[in-house]
């Protein structure tokens, strides 16, 4: 039986519902990286409105997952339900 390494740095998985609110990714993903090794960087919302934050997290190899909003009151749910299955 293979036991795991205890010694091997953490893997991280980083989802953001950028519905939420906008944040700092370059200082965000710094915190992370001390803490461990960023295998997976995903965010989710409606990238017509968040034109302004695209070009940035591209450049951290964020995942640019299309959450468009078709209701006038938004999808809340959907982001957070699909960003829980990912």
């Amino acid at each position: 039986m293979q036991t795991a390494h205890t010694d091997a740095p953490p893997r991280i998985a980083l989802f953001i519902d950028f519905d939420n609110g906008q944040l700092d990714i370059n200082r965000i993903l710094y915190a992370l990286r001390e803490k461990g090794i960023i295998i997976l960087k995903k965010a989710y919302g409606d990238w017509a409105k968040f034109t302004q934050f695209r070009k940035v997290l591209a450049e951290n190899g964020v995942d640019l997952v299309e959450r468009p909003t078709i209701h006038a009151g938004g999808d809340k749910n959907g982001a957070d339900i699909q960003l829980a299955v990912d």
